[in-house]
């Protein structure tokens, strides 16, 4: 956790020459797995990683992967800033930007929780092709995979080129619970 001035923790590459300043992929990038709980991320810069987080949770509660975040810059991702499988995720005063893959995705639910955001992919280094913001109840690669989406986004931003930006879809028939309000 880093502080409200100039002191923030930076999670990067380790290559610092001109080339590999803004290169995306150059680490995996931090991995929750089931039944870690109680994670708060504050005043902390991800960048140039695969993926700034892998959150793998269950549908039991208990192994829901938590995670509370402010001032949290992620950025220049090869793959997605966060990827979660039915997470706790509660994100504020924060921005993600130029990911290749979303900026954001859920699968299998999930409780997700955006105030005060940014998640932005425009201008991207990237060519893709899906949204930049996803929740889906499933896993398309296992349909039986299914699970609630509860998502509350308030007072957000999320841009990019694609012709859709923004996914919330229940084809397993999972329940939806969203409260999507001042949001560009």
């Amino acid at each position: 956790e880093g502080d409200t001035g100039v002191n923030r923790v930076i999670f990067r590459n380790t290559r610092f020459d001109a080339s590999f300043q803004e290169a995306p992929g150059q680490w995996g990038g931090l991995v929750f797995f089931p039944g870690s709980r109680g994670n708060t991320i504050s005043h902390t810069t991800l960048e140039n990683a695969q993926s700034a987080f892998f959150c793998f949770g269950t549908n039991s509660l208990a192994d829901q992967v938590e995670i509370k975040m402010d001032h949290t810059l992620i950025r220049n991702m090869s793959g997605a800033g966060i990827q979660a499988f039915s997470s706790d995720i509660s994100m504020s005063n924060s921005l993600i930007h130029n990911c290749s893959a979303f900026l954001f995705s859920s699968f299998v639910g999930g409780r997700y929780t955006f105030d005060h955001c940014t998640l932005t992919n425009e201008p991207n280094f990237f060519v893709r092709d899906e949204p930049s913001f996803a929740v889906l109840d499933n896993f398309p690669n296992d349909p039986s995979l299914v699970g609630d989406i509860q998502l509350q986004l308030t007072n957000s931003i999320v841009w990019g080129s694609e012709l859709s930006e923004f996914l919330v879809a229940n084809p397993n028939g999972g329940a939806v619970e969203l409260v999507i309000e001042n949001n560009i």
